[in-house]
C-alpha cells in the first residue's frame, strides 16, 4: 500500500476513467479519494449530457476552441464502445441513450445565434443533424409564448446516467488486482530533484510513486495553493457550482431537450433517466473559496423549476421532486481544459473540463495512460500545462473580453426567471453596465476620459435626474466600441 506505480489523486469520474484506462498495462495504481459524497460531487451531479456539438457556441471561434471541440467529438466517438467494454467488466448496465433537441426560445437572447453555429459546426464536420419544429419534439410542451422559434435534432448526441456510470467503474475497478481505491485524501505530492516521489495522505502516511497524477477536479486547488512547485506548473483552478434536480415524471422521456448554453451556464437541459424520472439542470456559479456557500439554494432550484417548466413542458409543475444535487466543476481561468504532462518529472494533470468532463473522461483516460507509457498520443495538443502556460494569460485582453460578453450575459442572467424588459433597456443595460467596468478595470484613455467627463458634468448638475443621462451616453461609447 506504500509503494506503487501509478498515484491518481482524486475520485471523480476524470480520475476512476484514467484508472480504468490502466487495464491490461500491468501498471499497479492506486486511486486516493475520500469517500464519494453525493453532495458536491461533480461527478454524482452531472446530467449528464455528452454535448460534444451541443456545447458549442458562436463567441467561441479561437484555434483552442476548435482543437476542444475536435476532442469532444473524439470522445463522442468512442463512447459506446468505452461504455458497452465498461458494463462487461463491471457486470451491470448503465442507463444512456442517443438523441438530442436542442431549442431556440424567446428567452434566450442568443438562442438563435449559438444554434446556427451548432448546425455549421456540424455540417464542417459532416455530422448528421436535422432542423425540425416544435410540433415533432417529444414530451415538448412549453408556455405557448415561449414555443421554440427553431430547433435541431442530433441523433447521434446522447446522455449517460453518472449514478449507475460511477458505481460500474468503481466495481470494474476493484474487480482488477492491480488496482486500489483509497479512501484517504492526499494532503501534499512530495517532489526532490524536480521529479515526483510521491504523496502525503492524512490516514496513510506516504505512498511512494513515481508517476502522481492530479485529477481531483476544483480539490486540486487546495494542493497548488499550499505548494509554489504546483502553483508554478498549474493554473489556478475555479469551482463552478452547479445544482440540478431529478424530478418524477408521467412517462419515460427518451431524448434530451436543452437550449444552447446561455448566460453564464449551459441553459436550461431535461435529460432521461430512467423509470419516469428526468434529470433538470444545471446552473453555474463561479466560486473560488472551497467550502464557501455549498448547497442547495431556494434562489437556485426556483430558477431551474420556473425555466424547465415554463421552457420545457408545464407538465413538471404537478411532479415530484426526488433529488436534489449539487457539484463542483473544475474551472481554468482561460476556461480550457489541462490534461498531460507538466514541468516536474513524473507529474500529470488531467483536470478543467468543465461542464464536459463525463464526455472526455474516457479520452482523457486514454491520453494519460499513453502519456505514463512514453507513447505519443497529441489528442489534447494545447491543452498539457507543458504546451500553453495556463498561469500566464493576456490579461488586458482577457480583461476586455470579459467584461463585454459578461455584462451581456448578465443582463439576460438578471431578467431570469421569465423575466423581460422593455424597448431596447436589455442592450441599454449591457452597454451602460459594460462601460462602467471598462471604467472601473483599465486604464484605457477612453474610458479615464469619459469618467473625468462624468465627474464635471455631475459637479455641474447634482441631482438625480442626471444619472439618465450617463445612461444614454455610455450606451452610446459602447455602441461605438463594438463596431470599432
Amino acid at each position: 500500500m506504500n509503494e506503487t506505480d501509478v498515484v491518481v489523486v482524486g475520485g471523480g469520474v476524470i480520475g476512476m476513467s484514467i484508472m480504468r484506462a490502466f487495464k491490461d498495462t500491468g501498471l499497479h495504481a492506486i486511486c486516493v479519494d475520500p469517500e464519494i459524497k453525493l453532495d458536491g460531487s461533480a461527478s454524482l451531479a452531472a446530467g449528464a449530457m455528452l454535448g460534444a456539438f451541443g456545447e458549442v457556441t458562436a463567441d467561441k471561434t479561437s484555434e483552442l476552441d476548435q482543437r476542444e471541440l475536435e476532442f469532444r467529438v473524439c470522445a463522442a466517438d468512442v463512447y459506446p464502445e468505452w461504455l458497452a467494454s465498461l458494463e462487461e467488466a463491471a457486470g451491470q448496465q448503465v442507463g444512456s441513450g442517443c438523441g438530442t433537441f436542442v431549442i431556440s426560445n424567446p428567452n434566450g437572447a442568443r438562442d438563435a445565434l449559438n444554434l446556427r453555429a451548432i448546425a455549421r459546426s456540424l455540417e464542417t464536420a459532416q455530422r448528421r443533424f436535422e432542423w425540425v419544429s416544435a410540433s415533432a419534439i417529444p414530451n415538448y410542451q412549453p408556455v405557448p409564448s415561449l414555443t421554440a422559434n427553431d430547433a435541431l435534432f442530433l441523433p447521434d448526441e446522447g446522455y449517460v446516467n453518472t449514478q449507475e456510470l460511477m458505481d460500474a467503474l468503481r466495481r470494474a475497478i476493484e474487480a482488477d488486482c492491480h488496482m486500489t481505491i483509497l479512501a484517504d485524501r492526499v494532503v501534499s505530492v512530495t517532489v526532490q530533484d524536480g521529479q515526483i516521489t510521491g504523496v502525503e495522505t492524512v490516514a496513510n502516511g506516504h505512498i511512494k510513486a513515481e508517476r502522481v497524477v492530479l485529477a481531483a477536479g476544483a480539490g486540486i486547488s487546495a494542493l497548488v495553493a499550499d505548494s509554489p512547485q504546483l502553483a508554478a506548473v498549474l493554473p489556478p483552478l475555479l469551482r463552478g457550482k452547479g445544482v440540478s434536480i431529478v424530478l418524477d415524471a408521467w412517462t419515460d422521456f427518451d431524448y434530451v431537450i436543452r437550449t444552447p448554453n446561455r448566460d453564464f451556464a449551459c441553459g436550461t437541459h431535461v435529460v432521461p433517466r430512467g423509470n419516469q424520472q428526468v434529470y433538470v439542470g444545471a446552473t453555474n456559479r463561479i466560486m473560488d473559496t472551497p467550502g464557501v456557500e455549498d448547497g442547495v439554494s431556494a434562489g437556485e432550484v426556483h430558477g431551474l423549476l420556473s425555466s424547465a417548466i415554463a421552457e420545457i413542458n408545464t407538465g413538471f409543475r404537478v411532479t415530484n421532486t426526488v433529488q436534489f444535487r449539487f457539484g463542483s466543476r473544475p474551472v481554468t481561468p482561460d476556461r480550457y481544459p489541462v490534461v498531460g504532462e507538466t514541468k516536474i518529472g513524473g507529474l500529470f494533470a488531467a483536470t478543467g473540463t468543465y461542464r464536459n468532463g463525463v464526455l472526455m473522461a474516457p479520452l482523457v483516460g486514454e491520453v494519460i495512460k499513453d502519456k505514463i507509457l512514453g507513447r505519443r498520443n497529441d489528442l489534447t495538443a494545447g491543452f498539457a500545462p507543458t504546451d500553453r502556460d495556463a498561469t500566464k494569460l493576456d490579461v488586458s485582453e482577457s480583461i476586455y473580453v470579459a467584461i463585454r460578453d459578461g455584462a451581456r450575459d448578465l443582463v439576460s442572467f438578471i431578467q431570469e426567471p421569465g423575466g423581460g424588459l422593455p424597448y431596447n433597456r436589455a442592450q441599454e443595460l449591457q452597454d451602460f453596465i459594460q462601460t462602467l467596468m471598462y471604467m472601473l478595470f483599465l486604464d484605457d484613455t477612453t474610458y479615464v476620459t469619459l469618467r473625468s467627463d462624468s465627474l464635471r458634468l455631475l459637479a455641474r448638475y447634482p441631482i438625480s435626474e442626471i444619472i439618465p443621462q450617463l445612461f444614454y451616453r455610455y450606451h452610446a461609447v459602447a455602441r461605438a466600441s463594438n463596431a470599432s
